[in-house]
Formats: C-alpha cells, structure tokens, sequence
C-alpha cells in the first residue's frame, strides 16, 4: 500500500508537489452500507494550506456525489447539499456526522467493510484556481463490537 503511494507521488510529480503542499486529506473513512442502502458518507478531515473551498465531490462508486451540510432548524437536524465547503488556510476541518460531509447518492454496489471507496475532490482556491484532490476512504463495518469478537476467537 505505501510503497504503491510512493510511486504515484513520484510519477505525478508537479500535481503530487501541488497536492502535498495546498491540501491533505485525513482518516478518510466510510460505513457499510446496509443492504438496500443506496447512499453513504464520506468522513475524513481536511487541511488546506491557503484559503480555499471544496466545491465538488466524485466518486466512481456512486452515481452521483454531493457536498451535504447538517445544521439545525428550529430545533431539528436538517441536512441539505451544499455547493461548497468553506476551507480556512492551516485549519483542519473535520467533515464528520457534524457539520459538512460528503455524500455518494446511487451506490453502484454495497459498501463492504475492508474495502476502499476513491474519490475525488474538487477544491477552487482563493485566486480561483481549481484542483483534483484524489483519496481513498476505508471502509469500516457497520457495527464495530461484533467485529472485534469474531477477531479473538481463532479456531486452531
């Protein structure tokens, strides 16, 4: 896995030095998908070195992607689409449950866990230049506690 990263950074090596030095994606991660389920999140955190904003999401696994904000409305949490999400230069935004996240709409197939979901991010800076982000986010199981169990009982 890393050594696969090595040579992708060396073989892009302009976009690799452009991407290492504006923004860094994180602990990218998605869930499961449950059967049935036809959408899923991205989480991950985000830190762009100049100011910037993330203004698309794609995703090969989802037909389509949104950027999504979570906020509260009279009490309530809504989640609408967002056409972007507000980077500020040297902070790392966490795109968790809380706030924004990225959300992939039409899944071609499930989510399973230990799989990798890539996507792609479209970041505009502030002089309005545009940049491909590419990133992949692990997938984790549904329920983390019956996963830990099955992992200690190895039958001999």
């Amino acid at each position: 896995m890393k050594s696969r990263l090595a040579t992708l950074l060396l073989t892009g090596c302009l976009s690799a030095q452009a991407w290492a030095g504006d923004l860094t994606v994180t602990n990218a991660w998605a869930r499961a998908s449950a059967p049935g389920q036809d959408s899923a999140s991205i989480q991950c955190e985000l830190t762009s070195a100049k100011d910037a904003k993330v203004v698309g999401v794609a995703s090969p696994v989802a037909n389509s992607s949104e950027l999504h904000h979570m906020m509260q409305m009279n009490g309530m949490m809504m989640m609408h689409a967002t056409k972007s999400i507000p980077l500020a230069a040297g902070k790392p935004l966490d795109l968790s449950g809380q706030g924004y996240h990225l959300m992939l709409i039409g899944l071609k197939q499930p989510l399973k866990a230990g799989d990798s979901v890539p996507f792609t991010l479209t970041v505009e800076y502030a002089n309005k230049h545009r940049e491909q982000i590419e990133s992949k986010a692990e997938v984790r199981p549904l329920t983390a506690t019956n996963e830990a169990h099955e992992h200690h009982h190895h039958h001999h």
